[in-house]
């Protein structure tokens, strides 16, 4: 994903008047869709884990849940969950 690409759509939609619920919505859903599209590439089963910090946004794992229609799963500290894999297989 582009950033600087995306950067810009949001600054036309901006002045083109729509209004920020909707810029942040199509933000959220045009993160959806890359992070389906990369699942379905590699398959998944009936649900998948989404970590990470990105894992705390509320409205982001909700869409993900509509659009992949399974579980979607998130630890209790998706932030760290990567790094404490990193430390367990450490050891």
């Amino acid at each position: 994903m582009c950033t600087v690409f995306a950067g810009s759509e949001v600054v036309s939609l901006k002045n083109h008047g729509a209004l920020p619920r909707d810029i942040a919505r199509a933000v959220h859903l045009s993160v959806v869709e890359r992070l389906a599209a990369m699942l379905h590439r590699v398959g998944h089963g009936d649900s998948v884990v989404f970590a990470g910090g990105v894992a705390r946004n509320q409205a982001m794992t909700q869409l993900l849940r509509d659009k992949l229609e399974i579980a979607v799963l998130v630890p209790d500290e998706p932030d760290i969950v990567g790094a404490l894999g990193a430390a367990l297989f450490a050891v």
